[in-house]
């Protein structure tokens, strides 16, 4: 038996995610550049709205091929040079982004097949794992979770779990099957559903039929073919019985996250502990659980402010200086702006349109927010948030990362209701 996780993974799997990438000199240099170039091509990609990601993508590809390294070396140097980037955002959206590579290469270059073996899917799960234990997707991760990325982190978890649920539930089907004495198939009059329905539902949640964090309240009757040929290598089994130490490290990432919504972050937990129970060891999620809802009964203490009050009301100060013309002059202006960028007039009603117009002058007054806060405002215009995960964004950037104190940015938003009587009739408090 292996005491723990550290002890179970074998050199040779190792090799494969190597925490201490060290490029041949004879390309550190020209990787480097590569590398500088790669974040300043991505930070104009980014600014005229392309895919990203696509980008990212092509661009190590390219670099691998012309300097013959790893992707995870490329990464590695991309977080490296990202976190002394001129743009902190551009920074954290490249790491974040780079996060994502690493799992979805993966991926492609074992789902690239119209039909995927079990044995891969089991294979995909074993280097998921492999790849969150590795010290470079732990150091992004944490980087990602302190720059209101963390959902990038939830995204692969889950992820992870669909593959799980998918294997387990087809073996759950086949061992049944043997012990009945009789195969799957859609011709076999005597099969019943009674015992397979659980099996079957969550080969569905797997493959992203149903919804697991919803309530079931019909059965699941598909049927699936040649359960018969099901293998049981069980590696994946292995993995994750000595993985609690790291996906506990994720799970309490996510529960720091900002960006992730309170409810978000319960719903996943508990999520998370039905579907790894009784296949990972001491990974204690119920203390995860306990911890996470001591920190919300005291999250009104958490959140209580050790900002300079100079800062606030020099803030209050600039807030107080713009009358409602000059104010709304500068809103109808920005307004009209991105309407045209992104073809498209955004409405996010009163309380919406009251954070939106004091982030704008928050990030005017605070420069270390300023792209934080046109992230958020393009997202809008862009139709990917609405009000409230909007309002909840910009509250946790104040919170977490400027230099007024929350209590100010409450005053914020009530000096501008008060004052400012023509914001109830504009275009985005509709």
């Amino acid at each position: 038996m292996y005491e723990d996780e550290e002890d179970f993974y074998d050199d040779d799997f190792e090799e494969d995610f190597d925490e201490d990438f060290e490029p041949d000199p004879e390309n550190s240099f020209s990787l480097k550049n590569e590398v500088l170039c790669l974040i300043e091509e991505y930070d104009i990609a980014y600014r005229s709205q392309e895919d990203t990601q696509r980008f990212l993508s092509e661009c190590i590809a390219d670099i691998c091929n012309f300097t013959y390294l790893k992707e995870t070396e490329i990464i590695l140097k991309i977080y490296e040079q990202a976190m002394t980037y001129v743009s902190p955002f551009i920074a954290n959206r490249i790491i974040a982004e780079s996060f994502l590579f690493l799992f979805n290469h993966e991926k492609t270059s074992l789902t690239s097949y119209p039909n995927l073996e079990d044995w891969e899917e089991e294979l995909l799960v074993s280097r998921y794992i492999g790849l969150l234990r590795s010290s470079l997707a732990q150091d992004l991760s944490k980087q990602m979770s302190a720059s209101h990325n963390g959902r990038y982190i939830l995204v692969i978890i889950e992820d992870l779990l669909s593959w799980i649920e998918k294997i387990e539930g087809r073996k759950r089907v086949y061992r049944s099957s043997v012990d009945r004495g009789a195969s799957v198939s859609r011709e076999d009059d005597d099969w019943s559903m009674e015992d397979m329905e659980e099996a079957l539902y969550w080969i569905a949640a797997g493959e992203g039929e149903v919804d697991p964090s919803e309530e079931r309240t019909t059965s699941y009757s598909g049927f699936y073919e040649e359960y018969e040929e099901v293998s049981f290598h069980d590696d994946y089994r292995n993995d994750l019985k000595f993985s609690a130490g790291t996906l506990r490290l994720y799970f309490d990432l996510i529960i720091d996250s900002p960006d992730i919504e309170i409810d978000s972050k319960e719903l996943a937990l508990t999520t998370f502990m039905r579907r790894l129970n009784g296949l990972v060891d001491n990974l204690s999620l119920s203390d995860a659980m306990v911890a996470f809802r001591d920190r919300l009964s005291n999250e009104s203490t958490q959140l209580a402010s050790t900002l300079s009050p100079d800062s606030d009301l020099r803030f209050m100060n600039v807030v107080s200086g713009y009358g409602p013309v000059q104010l709304a002059i500068e809103i109808d202006g920005l307004y009209e702006s991105l309407s045209q960028k992104h073809n498209h007039e955004a409405a996010l009603g009163m309380n919406g349109a009251l954070s939106l117009i004091g982030a704008v002058l928050l990030a005017d007054y605070d420069d270390s927010i300023q792209e934080f806060v046109i992230f958020g405002i393009e997202q809008v215009f862009n139709q990917n948030w609405e009000s409230k995960t909007f309002e909840g964004f910009i509250t946790a950037i104040v919170r977490d990362r400027s230099s007024i104190s929350i209590d100010c940015w409450e005053e914020v938003s009530m000096t501008l209701r008060q004052r400012h009587s023509w914001i109830r009739t504009h275009k985005i408090a509709r």
